[in-house]
């Protein structure tokens, strides 16, 4: 009779280790797939971070762009000595050498604290129909394995 009790009793322990090592596995299996869910979640939450800093990217560079266009054509026409900037709508010359002075002085690019590869390609003309200076820009944002372009103008009339 004595061994018939203790044989009971083991089968209670092994239940209850039985019941622990299940308890365990699903334990497990829960931790791996919440963990997997904060993972995926946390590279989309990644993803639209990088998103929103390429674009705060792109719209400082056209900022920057604007106020820089409307400093280097205040430049240039202090160089080139120009009174009367209509004279830039009749006289191609100095419409020629006012451009080729502009590009030289226009430099959207000042971005030292941005920690992005950002190319710009400008293209600069005078809209004699408008009176305005015309900067075209293609700006392109480069970070990790994302890339953002843009196509932009930007105008100082005259």
């Amino acid at each position: 009779m004595l061994s018939c009790t203790w044989g009971n009793e083991m089968k209670g322990y092994i239940k209850m280790l039985v019941a622990f090592i299940m308890i365990l596995v699903i334990f497990f299996v829960v931790d791996f797939f919440l963990a997997s869910r904060l993972y995926t979640e946390c590279e989309v939450s990644d993803a639209v971070a990088l998103s929103y800093k390429m674009t705060n990217a792109v719209e400082f560079t056209k900022l920057n762009a604007k106020q820089a266009l409307e400093f280097s054509i205040n430049k240039t026409v202090g160089n080139l000595n120009i009174t009367n900037m209509t004279d830039l709508i009749t006289n191609n010359t100095l419409r020629q050498q006012f451009l080729d002075e502009l590009n030289e002085t226009f430099n959207p690019s000042m971005l030292d604290r941005i920690d992005m590869d950002i190319d710009i390609t400008v293209s600069l003309d005078v809209d004699t129909t408008n009176s305005r200076i015309l900067a075209r820009l293609e700006i392109v944002v480069r970070s990790l394995h994302r890339t953002a372009k843009t196509d932009t103008e930007i105008y100082q009339n005259f």
